[in-house]
């Protein structure tokens, strides 16, 4: 219902990838290669293939029991196509980036677009005004 969420304002998240060479050169070729983008979620896949490499070669062992110990460390060195890839206490990945996507009216059809981007590295949004042709209210 894009018409009723142009009315009310509605804001959407989806999760982003950090805005860097080494995502764009892997989106590119990704891209060139089978005719599909590759998102935040395939970038995520992508960067657990590298911590896992890397742990199975620095534990010469293909056991979990030895993986698992060096996969914290891994993480936590590693920023990958997705962004930095540190795990939290309880083993979980630490938030991403949001991009914030809305619609607008692009003549009589409703179109989605970014609004803005919450950075979780700093816990603020970006509006882009220019974008929205308005500055949302509150924090």
């Amino acid at each position: 219902a894009p018409e009723p969420a142009v009315h009310l304002k509605i804001h959407s998240t989806y999760a982003a990838p950090a805005e860097t060479k080494k995502f764009t050169d892997l989106y590119d070729r990704y891209y060139d290669l089978v005719s599909q983008p590759f998102g935040y979620y395939s970038a995520c896949s992508y960067d657990i293939g590298w911590i896992l490499t890397e742990t199975i070669t620095s534990a010469q062992s293909t056991d979990a029991m030895d993986i698992i110990p060096l996969q914290a460390t891994a993480a936590f060195n590693s920023f990958g196509s997705s962004g930095w890839n540190a795990l939290d206490q309880y083993d979980d990945r630490f938030g991403s980036a949001y991009q914030i996507w809305s619609y607008k009216y692009d003549g009589d059809v409703v179109i989605p677009y970014v609004s803005g981007l919450y950075q979780d590295t700093t816990g603020q949004v970006t509006w882009y005004t220019d974008a929205m042709g308005y500055t949302p209210v509150g924090p």
